[in-house]
């Protein structure tokens, strides 16, 4: 998620203009000023008083694969669809087909992917078929900023930043009343069992039924949709009848999976007549049954947007998120696949942390990332981090499951979740969409996962430590550098990193290049 905003050079910006000029209705923040407690910081998060909903937490892949699975079944009247990833594999051309099945049942569907992250999760043995999907009656496919679109606007502004501001969204709203939304993609890693999956997620969702929260999501969806950000998809593709067919099939074989029901023997003939890649991929997840549902609870819900920008810190979720860290009076607890900081953003956790508010942050290491480039900066900054931040402990995931939640609980009580990472990417370019949740019980059960996965320790979460002396001031070298005690070098092989002094040149000269605020 570090594209663009770690991987930019080339000149400095012309200005601070927005990719979008639309304002979205959830990045209309209330009065706030410092000093304000958790229950009035929540209030204003958003204009005018909070949502009514129930909430149910989706932090087991089985279980969120499960829950938009249901939810797309039971839509009467329309489906919106926004995401970032949306790979055509199993999952991916399952949902496809059921899409293309409630349309043909006269569901109104709209599907808003993003070109960058169609472009990420494109494999070559993936048959392209969202124009069989455009082609279909009651639907429409646009995609937000298409590839050609961003370099020229690049080009043209001298700013490459502008071809990495994208829509980040994840987001399911079904006939105005339910709604999904969190950190997962559409792709198989987000949803398959970490035992049938080596390199399977763990990730956060939320399920909100709530016709308020609904009109709240339909409302920030239109305002993309309708931009002319949003370009239609061409309704045709290549050997569309082998795409109706593989469609049509992935649904119907992903319903009988789930429901642990045979293939009818037509069924599977067919499918084996047309050697789909997605049937062989299928069979090595024997684990779709959802678990048991985790309760849903009762909580006031406000919904938290931003949209792309070219490199302004000034959003709605940046905001949010940081008077959430402001107005803490006792812990934070925080679960981020990326800690990539801005001098600003870490000045936000020392101000937390000197006020005696104890922060938990669970990310990745080397052994766990999809994102090497974003472990160079982490390695850079988690000692500095260590000795500037009163009260913060760091851990990493020791396996090879990429922790890809975004979530952040603060004081027991309020809930900040959805798409928004600890790095440039979410901070200064993408637009992002985070709820905030005020609920004691909801926050229990999104901390019960994180702390689990810490309280098991090695080898599957490690501590990262720097040496501190009887005083607990942290130890540093004759040059100034924070000693660590352990870190990644401790627990994973050797990565191919540049030297240290190229590294640190790196992590300071690209924000100066590509006008970025500093990092930290």
């Amino acid at each position: 998620m570090l594209l663009g905003a770690l991987a930019t050079s080339g000149c400095g910006r012309l200005d601070d203009t927005e990719i979008a000029r639309e304002e979205s209705p959830a990045a209309r923040l209330g009065a706030y000023r410092r000093g304000m407690d958790l229950h009035a910081t929540f209030d204003s998060l958003s204009r005018g008083p909070a949502q009514r909903a129930r909430v149910e937490l989706l932090d087991d892949n089985a279980r969120a694969w499960t829950a938009r699975w249901r939810l797309l079944a039971g839509a009467r009247e329309t489906i919106d669809v926004d995401y970032f990833i949306f790979s055509q594999d199993a999952f991916g051309t399952a949902l496809l087909g059921h899409l293309i099945a409630k349309a043909r049942e006269g569901v109104s569907v709209r599907v808003l992917l993003d070109a960058q992250g169609l472009r990420m999760s494109q494999q070559p043995e993936h048959q392209d078929c969202l124009g069989l999907l455009a082609a279909t009656p009651n639907v429409s496919v646009r995609i937000h900023r298409a590839m050609e679109r961003r370099l020229m606007e690049a080009v043209a502004r001298l700013d490459p930043i502008v071809a990495a501001a994208s829509d980040h969204d994840k987001i399911i709203v079904v006939d105005r009343r339910a709604s999904i939304v969190g950190g997962r993609n559409i792709e198989a890693k987000y949803f398959a069992h970490q035992d049938d999956l080596p390199d399977a997620f763990h990730d956060v969702d939320a399920a909100i039924e709530s016709p308020e929260v609904a009109r709240t999501l339909t409302a920030v969806f239109d305002t993309t949709w309708d931009s002319e950000r949003a370009a239609p998809v061409a309704r045709q593709v290549e050997d569309a009848e082998r795409c109706a067919a593989g469609a049509r099939l992935a649904h119907v074989a992903m319903d009988a999976w789930m429901r642990e029901r045979p293939l009818t023997p037509d069924t599977y003939a067919e499918i084996e007549e047309h050697g789909f890649a997605w049937w062989d991929e299928l069979r090595r997840y024997p684990r779709l049954s959802a678990p048991a549902a985790v309760r849903s609870v009762r909580a006031e819900v406000r919904v938290v947007d931003s949209l792309p920008r070219a490199g302004s810190a000034a959003d709605a979720v940046s905001r949010s998120l940081a008077r959430l860290f402001h107005a803490a009076s006792r812990s934070v607890l925080m679960e981020t696949p990326y800690v990539v900081l801005t001098e600003e953003a870490a000045a936000t956790l020392e101000t937390t942390g000197r006020r005696g508010v104890a922060m938990t942050v669970l990310t990745n290491s080397p052994v766990s990332t999809d994102n090497l480039l974003s472990q160079m900066y982490f390695q850079e900054q988690w000692p500095r981090l260590l000795a500037t931040v009163p009260r913060l402990r760091l851990f990493a995931e020791g396996t090879t499951h990429n922790v890809h939640g975004k979530v952040a609980v603060f004081d027991g009580e309020v809930v900040l979740l959805g798409s928004y990472n600890l790095d440039p990417f979410s901070m200064l370019i993408s637009g992002e969409l985070m709820v905030a949740v005020r609920s004691r019980p909801f926050a229990r059960q999104v901390a019960a996962k994180p702390r689990a996965m810490i309280a098991r320790g090695v080898p599957e979460v490690y501590e990262y430590r720097i040496a501190r002396d009887d005083h607990g001031e942290p130890v540093r070298t004759p040059t100034g550098e924070v000693v660590i005690a352990f870190g990644p070098n401790d627990h994973a092989d050797a990565m191919p990193w540049p030297r240290r002094g190229v590294r640190w040149g790196l992590v300071r000269a690209v924000p100066w290049l590509s006008g970025l605020p500093p990092l930290f």
